[in-house]
């Protein structure tokens, strides 16, 4: 068996895995993302509410204000019956895990230490992945991003 060493001239490399160079895209343009790290990232329901949550809301939204949309997509009831402690839960877990995880693809931008705020980066490319995943899945709602009110 051979074992291939990539070397420099190989595909480009990012901190998610290889990314391919794809020399139909315009050199200015958003590389494309590592498809693994896509499903990984996503794998999670909360963080495909999270990206909805998101969409929603223009784009950016605070922290808490996310953590409540989050749990009352999950729940499926409104805002104003979230608890404050549901809301507390869901907001730690998304500071710790969720969206570090979702800033290391490049789909939002979160700063821990910063401002306690939430914004969407490039959510296109994984808009994408998931259209077109969802094209071919039987899907129960709150599976992929909602757009518009359909799944």
């Amino acid at each position: 068996m051979v074992k291939h060493e990539p070397s420099t001239s190989d595909a480009a490399s990012t901190p998610l895995g290889p990314s391919l160079p794809n020399p139909d895209l315009p050199e200015d343009s958003t590389p494309p993302l590592d498809l693994d790290a896509v499903f990984a990232a996503l794998g999670h329901p909360r963080r495909r509410h999270l990206l909805s949550a998101l969409a929603d809301r223009d784009g950016e939204q605070s922290l808490t204000r996310l953590a409540t949309d989050v749990v009352a997509r999950e729940s499926d009831q409104p805002r104003e019956s979230v608890s404050t402690e549901a809301c507390q839960r869901c907001r730690i877990a998304l500071h710790h895990a969720h969206l570090p995880k979702l800033d290391a693809l490049g789909v939002v931008d979160y700063d821990p230490d910063g401002d306690p705020s939430v914004q969407a980066a490039d959510t296109d490319q994984v808009e994408a992945v998931l259209n077109a995943v969802a094209g071919g899945l039987d899907t129960a709602p709150g599976t992929f991003i909602q757009r518009d009110g359909a799944y």
